[in-house]
């Protein structure tokens, strides 16, 4: 059995030790997590935005459990939703340029 416990949340999950469903399930999970949060930030950019980035600023590269080379999958996704939101937003000069020409 493979035991996650998350701290942050107090969760923990029980997984088995087949390597294919732990990647099936995890991926389940992670696709389901990529939908929420892109329903999230098209109806609340700016919040949803802002709580990913402070998700990210609690993240200590180097720790002293010498793990951090290790992938994470709530940063890597938290990552790809933030590099989302950053190509669909319009810089001040973008929204004055629309202005005038309307």
């Amino acid at each position: 059995m493979f035991h996650f416990t998350s701290t942050r949340v107090g969760v923990t999950i029980e997984l088995g030790d087949s390597y294919a469903y732990r990647r099936e399930v995890c991926t389940h999970i992670y696709d389901n997590a990529r939908k929420w949060l892109q329903v999230a930030l098209v109806r609340a950019p700016i919040e949803v935005s802002g709580l990913l980035q402070d998700y990210l600023a609690e993240f200590s590269r180097f720790t002293n459990d010498g793990l951090s080379d290790v992938v994470h999958m709530g940063r890597s996704l938290a990552l790809e939703m933030g590099k989302t939101t950053s190509k669909n937003e319009l810089s001040i000069g973008e929204i004055k340029e629309k202005e005038t020409h309307t």
